[in-house]
């Protein structure tokens, strides 16, 4: 197979592959195209029985028309969640208990709330997505089955769910979620102190091992603080849990890679709406809200991050988010941004030309990064053997080749500190830097998510040609690691100079 260009007529378009990820059971891509660019998300949904009970989150019962049943998340099976509990079990030793905390809800200002947003790790276990629960795994060949697994949330609250929405309680999670021993949050203490008095009971040559991430600035009277106070009694120090999650996290399931691409789909789909009206654009924040508009038109819950909508020299300041600055047609703006879909992650940087042209120091800066882009994005291979830490140095020999080509005498370590001063990419996944616990010197596997982002910022510096100060150029793809071919997500977001031109002039 070629290097992921743009789709053809036999192979599945961008709107069959979502369409297939919404319609299919077996998740295929090969679908007929739907006459509509929206997700069927908007399509009206059944009218769903009196007797079905909300949670606070959608349900196949609830919502038919975002999920399937059997499913916990959209596109996420309880099946697969609990193959993922138990994977973490095995990776557990003997005797040992593992304690994961989901997020609290967040306040902007008195009674003012962010948008709630899931402890990813606790999320990629349990599916769970209300705030303030607790999930106890407990591994032990003395427990029936050989271990226990437990959930602490909110009970249910018709005084509070007045005002918040509905709760699933203990029972609802019992009924939705799988096969916990359902608490109220409010036992987590009590529960907690007998699961470690029964562990110590049960004696053993090694004293029992607790996994949990416990950061140093938790808040008094927190779950997180009551643990802490409990195994200091007992003279235990907790091994983190993260690594062991993100360990699980690093390979995506066909289900996960299906998701990531709808959301991938919607940001390419947003870039090309984007450059259809940059023309028209006035300002950063034109850009900004047009990008906004149309990921959530097409099914993101909401935006991965806060994008950087950088027009000229703002795209030398790598993570400018002010985003309000006044646009010219012979500027180039440079957009990272990506959708959340279904809490999977995207994360996509391209520049272009307002005005869709590019002037000619403009192209020659674009194609020796897209050369370079290129080059790394086909090492995305299992059969390369390489890791991001290898790419990113890789990279770095690349870009200095092409700067040489055009006639630029450079040193490595203007590379390095100063042109190019940011890594290849990251992996991705639940969240857009995710899995930091993974280090970047890792083998690429099969199943695994990364970007593939190489950039250059030439500052205003007599080092570097005059005719290339001010400018700043990224190129991002994200990319699932294949066997032997790379798999570009983004690959429909317009990246060549000709399909960036014809992008941009669809509408004039």
């Amino acid at each position: 197979m070629a290097l992921h260009g743009r789709g053809t007529a036999s192979g599945p378009t961008l709107y069959s592959r979502r369409q297939a990820l919404h319609s299919s059971p077996s998740r295929t891509w090969h679908t007929t195209r739907p006459t509509t660019g929206l997700l069927d998300v908007f399509s009206p949904a059944p009218s769903v029985p009196g007797t079905t009970q909300a949670i606070g989150q959608p349900t196949p019962e609830t919502h038919p028309h975002l999920m399937t049943t059997g499913e916990v998340t959209p596109g996420i099976t309880a099946a697969e969640y609990a193959l993922r509990r138990r994977k973490l079990l095995e990776r557990l030793p003997a005797e040992s208990i593992a304690v994961a905390f989901g997020h609290r809800l967040q306040y902007k200002a008195t009674h003012v709330f962010y948008p709630f947003h899931q402890n990813s790790d606790f999320l990629y276990l349990t599916g769970f997505n209300e705030p303030d629960a607790i999930l106890l795994l407990e591994k032990s060949d003395r427990l029936p089955g050989g271990s226990r697994q437990c959930m602490f949330v909110l009970p249910k609250d018709p005084e509070a769910e007045k005002w918040e929405g509905p709760r699933a309680g203990v029972e609802g999670v019992q009924r939705v979620f799988g096969s916990y021993e359902g608490f109220p949050y409010a036992q987590f203490a009590s529960e907690m102190a007998a699961t470690l008095a029964h562990a110590a009971e049960r004696g053993g040559p090694e004293p029992v091992q607790v996994y949990a991430d416990l950061p140093p600035d938790y808040v008094m009277n927190s779950p997180q603080h009551t643990l802490t106070t409990l195994l200091d009694q007992q003279m235990i120090s907790a091994v983190k849990l993260s690594p062991l999650i993100q360990q699980l996290r690093l390979i995506k399931s066909p289900a996960e890679l299906a998701l990531m691409q709808a959301a991938a789909d919607i940001t390419s789909e947003a870039f090309r709406a984007v450059m259809r009206t940059s023309s028209r654009s006035r300002t950063e924040h034109d850009v900004y809200t047009t990008f906004a508009y149309h990921c959530g038109q097409r099914g993101a819950e909401e935006l991965a991050y806060v994008p950087v909508v950088a027009g000229g020299a703002n795209a030398l300041s790598l993570h400018y988010i002010q985003n309000n600055q006044r646009i010219a047609p012979t500027d180039l703006i440079l957009l990272d941004g990506g959708a959340s879909y279904r809490h999977y992650a995207s994360d996509v940087t391209r520049t272009w030309p307002v005005g869709g042209i590019f002037s000619d120091p403009q192209a020659e800066l674009y194609r020796a990064v897209l050369n370079v882009q290129k080059e790394c994005v086909a090492m995305c291979t299992e059969i390369s053997n390489m890791s991001l830490n290898e790419i990113h140095w890789a990279s770095t020999h690349r870009l200095q080749r092409e700067l040489a080509a055009l006639g630029w005498d450079i040193t490595r370590q203007d590379i390095t500190e100063i042109l190019y001063p940011h890594h290849i990419g990251h992996y991705l996944g639940l969240d857009v830097h995710d899995i930091l616990e993974v280090t970047r010197n890792l083998k690429l596997k099969q199943g695994m998510v990364v970007t593939i982002e190489p950039g250059i910022y030439v500052p205003h510096d007599k080092r570097f040609p005059a005719k290339y100060h001010g400018i700043g150029i990224r190129i991002e793809d994200n990319v699932a690691i294949g066997k032997t071919v790379p798999q570009v997500l983004s690959r429909d977001a317009p990246k060549e100079i000709d399909e960036i031109t014809l992008a941009c002039h669809r509408d004039t």
